[in-house]
């Protein structure tokens, strides 16, 4: 009897889906409330914008390495331009040790002195191969050698190349929605915008350079396991979905990144696939290709108002980093859009998208909620939400444009269809100079210390007897200290005890 009332019940949560689908399809079903059906005209055309976006993104920070280049008595060290964020020479250490001995035990064994150095001289620090390091591994790997000027010139080619994969990795996420146009000016916006440009410029050797590509990647490829007609398709993109959390993994080291596209792989095959042993299956590579940790949220360091370390407890000054401080609600409008009124143009866009595509709305919900976390966090996450805003300002405008051209155009010409791609294109381009009009595109960051301190530090490297020789300072300056001088250090931005 249980099992029947059960059945019945299912039944009825089946059909009132059912009921929902049909008026939302007989309702928004219509030729110009969508994605576009492409041609070779908008294929090339989209091809040209995905360069253009790319080329764009590259050249702002080429701009910013010529007023570097200008400068050079106050930005170039050792004959190189230096860094300008506090975290870039943890992976330029880490990178230096990696090129000279092939492995970072001793790298972290000299990091917050005492606690990492081993008892048994000869035991080895345990270092995961998921800890988000590959950044320093793939400097150490081009860097012909491990000297500084080799490492920061190495870093820096780096850091364009990741700007061009990013723009790249943000068009196709809402390519596999079937918005590729939309998605380039998503892109281009969301890379531009000030919420992420000020984490990725010139000098900023961090994973911020490819945290926004990979997270955008991973979306993309979970949307499209969701979406695939087929369960070899399916498998296959789950598959692909999953090496991109474990790079992601190993690039950055947040399992609750990966779990977040978990959750949106396991909502789109619940709800679209229907299916329980295909779901289970594609659920089950994407865990064990990616393998990510299991992690409470409430664990977080950002959320705990005191710190302990070993019998010590120590306050949570976190808010002393300006990043972690949360900021206004028009604030961060700002810092994503350039404007409110931008803002409230690309809001009303993500509106009528999530009513047109409500399944699809719920997998990136996740990508627009980091916006969110600013009042949990601080501001360092919103970043995240960049690209969604710019998808939400052309999904309303090219969506009003195709309106409008199969409204006038249908009753007038055979040739309506031609004129709805070139409107498209036009509209693309508009957007394109919105865009760049609206991004803080002439913003140049400064070197994090000045060369008087990095020469300072580099001084101590004549100290024969390092292994007795200890660099006690405020913690902003450890990885610095290390990387010019390699001497173990009290502390580093890695940890405030």
């Amino acid at each position: 009897m249980a099992f029947g009332m059960r059945s019945f019940q299912f039944e009825k949560l089946r059909n009132i889906y059912k009921n929902i689908n049909a008026w939302l399809q007989k309702t928004f079903l219509r030729s110009w409330l969508g994605p576009l059906k492409y041609n070779r005209l908008l294929i090339s055309f989209t091809l040209a914008f995905t360069i253009l976006a790319t080329g764009l993104n590259i050249q702002v920070r080429l701009e910013q390495l010529k007023i570097w280049e200008a400068n050079k008595n106050l930005t170039e060290f050792d004959s190189s331009p230096t860094f300008s964020t506090a975290d870039a020479p943890h992976f330029l250490t880490a990178a230096k040790f990696l090129k000279s001995n092939h492995r970072f035990n001793e790298y972290f064994s000299l990091r917050l002195y005492p606690n990492n150095i081993p008892e048994n001289p000869n035991e080895e620090i345990e270092i995961r191969s998921k800890n988000g390091l590959m950044l320093a591994e793939i400097i150490a790997f081009f860097s012909p050698s491990s000297s500084t000027k080799d490492l920061l010139n190495t870093a820096h080619y780096i850091g364009f190349v990741c700007a061009g994969l990013t723009t790249l990795m943000i068009i196709f996420a809402f390519g596999a929605a079937g918005y590729w146009l939309e998605g380039t000016v998503a892109a281009l916006g969301g890379c531009l915008s000030e919420s992420y440009l000020v984490r990725s410029s010139f000098g900023r050797i961090d994973t911020d350079q490819l945290n926004l590509g990979l997270m955008y990647l991973m979306f993309g490829l979970v949307v499209m396991a969701g979406r695939s007609k087929t369960n070899f398709s399916c498998v296959a993109w789950s598959i692909c979905a999953g090496f991109s959390a474990y790079i992601f993994l190993w690039w950055y080291g947040k399992a609750e990144l990966i779990w977040i596209a978990f959750f949106a792989l396991a909502w789109l095959l619940v709800i679209i696939k229907r299916k329980f042993l295909i779901s289970t299956l594609c659920l089950l590579i994407f865990y064990f290709v990616a393998m990510p940790s299991f992690v409470f949220p409430t664990d977080s360091v950002y959320l705990q108002n005191t710190l302990s370390a070993g019998s010590f407890i120590f306050p949570n000054t976190h808010t002393t980093i300006t990043e972690v401080a949360p900021v206004t609600t028009q604030e961060i409008l700002l810092r994503l859009t350039g404007s409110i009124e931008m803002s409230l143009v690309c809001i009303l866009g993500l509106i009528f998208c999530a009513i047109r595509h409500p399944i699809l709305a719920v997998a990136y919900a996740p990508l627009v909620g980091f916006a969110l976390l600013n009042f949990v966090i601080g501001n360092r996450a919103i970043f995240y939400t960049a690209p969604m805003m710019w998808f939400g300002a052309a999904f309303a405008l090219m969506t009003a444009t195709r309106y409008l051209v199969d409204n006038f155009f249908s009753n007038i010409s055979n040739n309506w269809r031609d004129y709805k791609s070139i409107a498209s294109v036009t509209t693309c381009i508009l957007l394109f100079f919105i865009t760049w009009l609206s991004s803080p595109t002439n913003y140049y960051p400064k070197p994090t210390f000045s060369l008087p301190i990095q020469k300072g530090l580099a001084s101590l490297n004549h100290i024969n007897d390092k292994k007795t020789t200890l660099v006690a300072s405020w913690w902003d300056y450890g990885y610095a200290s290390m990387f010019l001088n390699g001497l173990p250090t009290l502390h580093d931005g890695g940890s405030q005890t």
